[in-house]
């Protein structure tokens, strides 16, 4: 039975109905994904698995930690699937992007690309459907649904008393890249997208409860607003970084397949450009960082942060 999201809601309930939203989120995306039709049905169930493992991370000590503990390494393998699968809708998407507008003469070396990113894909396709079809996962959800059946019978902790410190902590982890921003690597910036996600999915569980009532204007999708405009900036980088990776790593298989065979190394400048463009694509976002982030740090921020949880 779904328990409505009040201040007053036990946390450990809160949790239960979080999962299990996520949870019949997931479990509808099922014929979906095994069908391929629609790209963005992995993507979906992907967001599902990470808000999923996001709500058990975020509410651990509210719930049963040995029940839990058995539940993620699955929910994790299926995330890895899934994530597989959703990099290469993303590399295939952008490197066709890419090809529809560059030289003739260029096109060729980019459809072996292509050509290649999308058997690999095919190849995740099948390994993906047969998770979906194994007993492991079967039995997981089977799991999965027993442990949200179960009525809340630990915590007696209201959403009220714990959840503006679990949201503050979680701020907390985003505002201290602000000392290292200038100088943070690419993985610390990868880090930093992670911690923003997981500030806007705690914030998107409890939406509920956090919406303004009469003659109060702050609203939450102020918050995730600027949220997934710094998420989504710092994921276009990070697909770049991680398009310029399996292009390296396409370019010295090719490299070696020739030296295989005895013949001469394929023309690559078309590979090359490509990777330029994807360095170009990092430098620029990396560049225009630290004004977006300012946006999540400033005072006006913490302002409408404290604003909403005050209302609980």
């Amino acid at each position: 039975m779904k328990i409505p999201l009040t201040s007053a809601t036990w946390i450990g309930d809160a949790a239960r109905t979080i999962l299990e939203r996520h949870f019949e989120k997931l479990r509808g995306l099922e014929t979906a994904v095994r069908a391929q039709k629609d790209v963005e049905a992995v993507h979906d169930m992907r967001v599902a698995c990470r808000r999923t493992k996001s709500a058990f991370r975020l509410l651990r000590a509210y719930l049963p930690k040995k029940r839990v503990k058995k539940l993620i390494p699955t929910l994790d393998a299926l995330r890895d699937v899934l994530g597989a699968a959703r990099n290469l809708d993303v590399l295939c998407a952008d490197l066709e992007t890419y090809r529809a507008t560059a030289p003739a003469h260029d096109r060729v070396a980019l459809e072996r690309v292509l050509t290649a990113w999308r058997d690999a894909r095919a190849e995740n396709q099948i390994a993906l459907t047969k998770f979906l079809d194994s007993p492991r996962y079967a039995e997981w959800t089977t799991a999965m649904q027993e442990f949200l059946d179960e009525a809340d019978a630990r915590s007696r902790w209201r959403v009220a008393d714990v959840f503006p410190a679990l949201l503050w902590k979680q701020y907390g982890k985003v505002r201290a890249y602000e000392t290292r921003l200038d100088t943070a690597a690419l993985e610390d910036l990868h880090a930093l997208r992670i911690d923003i996600k997981r500030l806007r999915y705690a914030l998107e569980f409890f939406r509920e409860p956090l919406s303004p009532r009469d003659g109060q204007d702050e609203k939450p999708e102020a918050l995730i607003e600027l949220l997934i405009a710094l998420q989504d900036h710092l994921g276009s980088m990070q697909d770049a970084v991680v398009a310029g990776r399996v292009l390296t790593e396409f370019i010295a298989a090719e490299a070696e397949a020739a030296q295989q065979r005895g013949g001469t190394i394929p023309d690559l400048a078309a590979l090359a450009a490509y990777q330029t463009h994807l360095e170009n694509r990092i430098a620029e976002r990396r560049h225009e960082v630290p004004t977006r982030y300012t946006r999540i740090v400033a005072p006006a921020f913490r302002e409408m942060l404290g604003a909403v949880t005050a209302r609980l």
